[in-house]
């Protein structure tokens, strides 16, 4: 959720949950997640693969999403199909080009007369993160390191992704 509510207002911003299970165990208040889901605009369906849970059909509802419950194999792949096209784009959206950069994962090794530690941006954000370490991703642009992808470089606005996720485009 935190990747998809700083894209801009242009994207999908789009979840698909594959759902098989008749009951749900949320660490939190999932109503609130419902509400924060609905004022980042991001549409989340479900394919339910047991059931109808009550809980999906409120979160689809409020989202603008689609729930619906396979009936067979032929219905599952018939549903998963539907969404592979994203839903057809606002023409008052405005349109832009997003960048993107695909960093290689550095690893760092105390033995490396070269390598310094350093801060991951994300640690500015987070007391979760770790302190000072040696490798990680570093933003093709402006150099800024992070700890994980995906992520929006803070320094140059840069979107960054795994080269696998390039492979898909």
């Amino acid at each position: 959720m935190q990747t998809l509510k700083h894209m801009p207002g242009h994207t999908s911003r789009e979840i698909l949950v594959i759902f098989s299970s008749l009951t749900t165990c949320d660490p939190s208040n999932i109503y609130d997640m419902i509400k924060s889901l609905k004022a980042s605009k991001i549409r989340v369906s479900v394919i339910g693969l047991s059931a109808e849970v009550r809980v999906c059909t409120v979160l689809t509802r409020e989202t603008g999403g689609v729930y619906h419950v396979i009936l067979d194999e032929s219905h599952y792949k018939e549903l998963l199909m539907h969404h592979v096209s994203p839903p057809p784009a606002n023409n008052s959206s405005e349109c832009s080009l997003i960048r993107m950069g695909f960093p290689q994962h550095i690893v760092g090794s105390l033995s490396d007369q070269d390598a310094k530690p350093s801060f991951s941006m994300a640690h500015l954000d987070s007391t979760n993160e770790p302190g000072l370490t040696l490798g990680g991703y570093f933003c093709p642009q402006c150099k800024a390191k992070y700890s994980e992808l995906p992520v929006e470089c803070k320094v140059c606005r840069e979107y960054m992704d795994t080269f696998i996720y390039q492979m898909l485009l």
